[in-house]
């Protein structure tokens, strides 16, 4: 996690696909994933989030230090009801243990993924907390650009 200060003092929470190709030695979640288009998500993770996460098809959420395997797996847009309901378990879990005393006021939850990984439980997270779509509706290409635009600032 990193200790990111905000001007609008919200604690910013990042969700990051997985994609591409994988690092079939990777030991941890954050080796497995080798794309261009990841490794721009996780540079600007890095640099703008308090803490991120890993949007897996196999996993569902994954913190950076998790252990994974390969695998090859993935989400299909408006069928991932079961995937979605089980991520959204895992998240509040996990937001409830790392941000414990904070309040959910000041957490804003950036989704840096497309619908198919929002979908199903985008809704819930918006009542609970501010969220965010910064790439909404860009092509990959159009993301790659994004992330390199912000990851140059």
């Amino acid at each position: 996690m990193t200790n990111t200060t905000h001007n609008n003092n919200m604690i910013q929470i990042g969700l990051i696909p997985c994609c591409g190709p994988k690092d079939s030695n990777a030991k941890t979640a954050r080796e497995l994933y080798t794309s261009d288009l990841f490794k721009k998500n996780a540079e600007y993770a890095d640099n703008n989030f308090d803490a991120w996460y890993i949007l897996s098809a196999e996993y569902g959420i994954l913190q950076l230090h998790d252990g994974v395997e390969t695998y090859d797996k993935k989400l299909k847009r408006g069928k991932n009801e079961d995937w979605s309901d089980a991520v959204l378990g895992d998240f509040m879990t996990r937001v409830v243990t790392d941000f414990e005393g904070e309040s959910w006021e000041d957490i804003e939850v950036v989704f840096m993924c497309g619908e198919s990984y929002r979908s199903g439980w985008e809704s819930t997270l918006q009542e609970r907390f501010e969220t965010s779509i910064p790439m909404k509706g860009l092509e990959i290409g159009e993301q790659k650009s994004w992330l390199k635009e912000q990851n140059s600032i």
